[in-house]
């Protein structure tokens, strides 16, 4: 799942908005936000930037063996948005043992 998608949804789960996190950040307004959101969306975000919005929200980015299944809540970062978000999620809810296989959940 690309970062912006993954920012997207923790933003959704936490109704916060792009203001919102525009002014958690001390950036300038809230266009700064939607430019790093929608930057490259085929790529992902430096790890920089990443990481300073995910602690903004409560997250952290952490490098864990290949083979260590995926918890509630947990995401993992790849080169392209191959996975959904689950549509049995409801908004403000976490995400339930979200597992990527071979591109698929």
């Amino acid at each position: 799942m690309l970062t912006q998608t993954i920012l997207r949804d923790i933003m959704d789960i936490k109704e916060i908005s792009v203001t919102r996190l525009a002014e958690m950040l001390g950036l300038s307004g809230p266009s700064r936000v939607c430019d790093r959101l929608n930057a490259g969306r085929s790529t992902n975000m430096s790890t920089d930037t990443l990481d300073e919005m995910l602690r903004a929200l409560g997250y952290k980015i952490i490098v864990v063996p290949e083979t260590v299944e995926l918890d509630d809540g947990w995401y993992e970062i790849t080169s392209s948005d191959k996975s959904e978000i689950p549509e049995k999620r409801k908004r403000g809810r976490p995400v339930k043992k979200m597992r990527e296989v071979d591109g698929s959940l």
